[in-house]
């Protein structure tokens, strides 16, 4: 396993559709993934293709998947006061009340999604932000179908502040999940990023869990079982 931050790398929340790498459709945080597992795969495919064509099939597609996972898909952000937007793709497996999350006082609302390995694997900001703080924390290796994964396994947590009334602040995790997979942080502290900006991707199987502190005026849109988008699906509004 292992982690990088690398504010140099740091995403836009949208891209012009003339860029080359919007065309293509695939995001520079895989180039390294793609170049090292799909080139090989797809070497390993030729080379078996000159004597044996069916045996380069199964290399082949593999070669095609490593391209695919690692793609960008263009994603509308939703534009208006107090919304929430999902930080992942995937099903949201748990929505929890907590008496407390240990960065602010008071009860949070826990919203955990599950990604699988077809998910898209980008991690998006909920809420116009500034970055606080980020904290990578080692550990184990559980599959994250298992809540528990959370609290164990490898993560990126970033604490940030809403940049609209009431500033309030939220926390993200980034979960790693049992493959050999790596945690991309593309923001340090101090980073300013608009709602459904790109601030990391957590490659080859993962769980992303948001935290929201227990204001008044917050209203949940979603439930367990739902599927969600990344920028797009919203998951919470403060009620004005």
């Amino acid at each position: 396993m292992s982690a990088q931050c690398d504010t140099s790398r740091m995403p836009a929340a949208e891209e012009r559709f003339d860029s080359p790498r919007r065309l293509l459709a695939i995001t520079r945080m895989g180039l390294a993934e793609i170049l090292l597992y799909g080139g090989g795969l797809a070497l390993i495919a030729v080379g078996l293709a000159i004597r044996w064509p069916w045996a380069a099939v199964p290399p082949a597609l593999l070669a095609g998947f490593v391209v695919w996972f690692f793609r960008d898909p263009h994603r509308t952000i939703p534009d208006g006061p107090g919304l929430f937007v999902a930080p992942a793709d995937g099903v949201v497996t748990h929505v929890e009340e907590l008496p407390e999350v240990g960065v602010w006082d008071g009860p949070a609302v826990k919203i955990s999604i599950y990604l699988s390995l077809f998910s898209v694997h980008l991690n998006r900001l909920p809420q116009q932000a500034r970055l606080l703080e980020v904290r990578q924390l080692p550990g184990r290796h559980r599959k994250t179908r298992d809540p528990r994964s959370a609290e164990v396994n490898e993560q990126y947590r970033t604490l940030w502040e809403s940049l609209d009334p009431p500033h309030l602040r939220f926390l993200v995790k980034q979960v790693a999940g049992p493959l050999v997979s790596s945690i991309v942080c593309a923001v340090g502290p101090g980073t300013v990023l608009p709602r459904g900006a790109r601030f990391g991707m957590i490659k080859f199987g993962s769980r992303t869990e948001l935290y929201l502190p227990r204001h008044p005026a917050l209203r949940l849109s979603i439930r367990p079982g739902d599927r969600v988008r990344a920028g797009t699906s919203v998951v919470a509004r403060l009620s004005e």
